[in-house]
């Protein structure tokens, strides 16, 4: 995706985040930043055999996914009295509001044991099979393959249960619904919201109790209409604009169906945080990145100062902090080692899913210097998804959808992009998918320097350490 198609997603930034940004005193830029966070998965299932014909008409709205109510977080300018005093007591009531709503949304400390091994496996199939630059989010097709267990079973269901780590249905029930609720956070100062949708086509019989448990469990709207329309198609754009505000309607112009498809997952991350410490504007400088396809000019982002430094064999890494309690991460290759070769083994993901036990850190005078960067990946996920396990559901004899149909279904449509862009005030990420090592060496006892001027590797996870992006970065456009 080119820069001029950010700058018209940014300045057709829709009313309703211009309007929040202004009450935060944000720049207009700072809310696209922040509101550009986004995934979406949407997995077609074609038909394998006739159904009823239940007629034609519009677009019918079954059921719509409503979110826990949380307060909004305390804006500290508001308690400044006449006089210049803060009311703290008036601050302290509203904020300890806010905190027990948060509080009550956590899920149990253990609840993400056993997703250890998705994330690495999954992370690494998805950025395969290709050079340059990529981008993906193991996190959006985790929630999107929980929702597919729901609606298969046999052989089939156990293969996706198997790539989640989960040892029954229930289990995944349970953990996804608790990393539904790790992830959201919706209170003014930081959005973050897992959406998920079921679409049906009104031509087929479907089991309700299975469109009602997607409904309840996987907060998921559901919605029918005639396949193939252009009722349902705008339907379906609609959405993915109202999850994404409005921000990636390049993308999603067009998504549509076809109509052989029976049903279709849909599932959205959307995330607006900005770093805890923004980088200064007038400190950007600048420089050259060596990129795989040659020397590059770039914007450097730097600052300096006391943070942590972070390295392991074959790689240096810094993890830049954002207001939602979650971090991004870069890892620097050394000398002769490539982020290939960091994403082959495990450390890297050891270490952004919890530094606090990471033993290679120190207190240092740190001089970072990141490039700004915007790439951009499309893919399916057929071939990632089969490398993980899963593949009978693509296969029409093998398929196994008898909790939602009885009639004979295959996953077809599997189409994933993301997108990853960073600058002075945020992360800027969106994705649309439709279903030898050099030995670590110490740093200097005072002071180093972190400068990613060549081909590295970045992951962008939760406050929980959950893998929201991940990405290699090659070349700088």
């Amino acid at each position: 995706m080119k820069k001029e198609d950010l700058y018209d997603a940014v300045t057709n930034l829709p009313d309703k985040y211009v309007k929040e940004a202004k009450k935060r005193k944000i720049p207009r830029w700072t809310a696209a930043v922040a509101a550009i966070l986004t995934v979406v998965i949407l997995l077609s299932i074609f038909l394998g055999t006739g159904g009823v014909n239940l007629g034609r008409g519009g677009v019918q709205v079954l059921a719509a996914a409503e979110y826990p109510q949380m307060a909004a977080y305390p804006n500290e300018q508001k308690y400044i009295k006449w006089n210049g005093e803060f009311d703290d007591e008036a601050f302290r009531q509203v904020y300890d509001r806010w905190r027990d709503d948060l509080n009550d949304l956590r899920p149990e400390e253990d609840f993400a044991d056993g997703l250890e091994t998705y994330f690495p496996t999954a992370a690494r199939a998805l950025l395969s099979g290709s050079q340059g630059n990529r981008v993906c989010s193991p996190l959006n097709v985790y929630m999107a393959l929980a929702m597919l267990a729901e609606i298969t079973d046999g052989d089939t269901r156990q293969e996706i249960l198997a790539a989640l780590g989960s040892d029954g249905l229930e289990d995944l029930r349970t953990q996804a619904k608790a990393v539904w609720r790790s992830v959201y956070r919706q209170d003014g100062a930081v959005n973050s919201v897992l959406a998920n949708s079921l679409w049906l086509d009104q031509g087929e019989s479907f089991r309700q109790e299975t469109v009602d448990r997607l409904a309840e469990n996987d907060y998921a709207s559901v919605y029918r209409g005639e396949m193939g329309s252009e009722e349902l198609d705008k339907a379906l754009r609609d959405w993915l604009d109202e999850q994404t505000g409005g921000l990636l309607k390049k993308a999603t112009k067009t998504a549509q169906f076809s109509p052989d498809t029976v049903l279709a997952l849909a599932s959205t991350v959307y995330f607006q945080s900005k770093w805890t410490e923004e980088f200064s504007k007038s400190n950007t400088r600048e420089g050259t990145f060596h990129g795989l396809s040659g020397d590059t000019s770039a914007d450097f982002l730097r600052s300096d100062g006391a943070d942590t430094y972070y390295w392991g064999e074959g790689f240096a890494a810094y993890g830049k902090r954002l207001e939602s309690g979650g971090t991004m991460w870069f890892f620097l290759p050394d000398e002769g080692v490539t982020p290939e070769d960091l994403l082959a083994g495990e450390d890297v993901f050891t270490l952004a899913s919890d530094s606090s036990q990471w033993e290679n850190q120190a207190r240092l005078i740190v001089h970072v210097s990141i490039p700004k960067f915007d790439v951009f990946r499309q893919q399916t996920l057929t071939d990632a998804l089969e490398t993980m396990g899963i593949s009978k559901v693509f296969n029409p004899a093998q398929a196994d959808f008898s909790p939602i149909s009885e009639n004979a279904l295959c996953l077809s449509q599997t189409d994933h992009a993301a997108r990853l862009a960073i600058d002075e005030e945020g992360v800027t990420a969106a994705a649309y998918t439709l279903m030898d090592a050099a030995g670590a060496a110490r740093p200097p006892e005072e002071e180093v320097d972190f400068r990613l001027d060549r081909p590295f590797l970045t992951m962008v996870t939760s406050q929980d350490g959950l893998l929201l992006f991940a990405g290699i970065v090659c070349d700088i456009e």
